[in-house]
This record gives structure tokens, C-alpha cells and sequence, in this order.
């Protein structure tokens, strides 16, 4: 009886021992994935801030432009 008591002590101090590895394996490799996970979005923001930065750049040297070009008269419209 003695014997069957510690060999099933002995299978649960192995299971638990086995348990507290896995869960060490997964919690780095959780640590890993998140890091990854927060580059890659990271890397996705900052090119969209600088792809809407960029098209922000254009729009207003469009606008500058145009409003530095006097309007074209029109044939129609007699002068003032």
C-alpha cells in the first residue's frame, strides 16, 4: 500500500513538474508572439500616419497653387 501511495506521488510531482514547464514554454512564447504582434502594428500605423501625412502635403500645396493662379477671364463676362 506504502509503495502504491509514493508511486502515485511520485507521478504527480513529475506531472506538476511537467505542467510548470509547459506553461513557462508558453508564457515566452506568448511574450514573443505579443511583441511581434505589436511591431507589426506599429509598423502598419506609421506608415498609415505618414501615407495620410504625405497625401495632407499634396492636398495643400494643390491648394497653395491654386490660389497663388489669378483666375482665367472669362470672354463672356464684360469688364468692371
Amino acid at each position: 500500500m506504502v509503495n502504491t501511495s509514493e508511486t502515485i506521488q511520485t507521478g504527480a510531482r513529475a506531472a506538476q513538474q511537467a505542467l510548470l514547464s509547459v506553461s513557462s514554454d508558453v508564457g515566452a512564447q506568448l511574450k514573443l508572439t505579443s511583441a511581434e504582434v505589436e511591431r507589426s502594428l506599429t509598423d502598419v500605423g506609421t506608415g498609415a500616419a505618414n501615407s495620410i501625412l504625405t497625401s495632407a502635403r499634396d492636398a495643400q500645396a494643390t491648394l497653395l497653387s491654386a490660389s497663388a493662379t489669378p483666375p482665367a477671364r472669362s470672354s463672356r463676362c464684360p469688364p468692371t
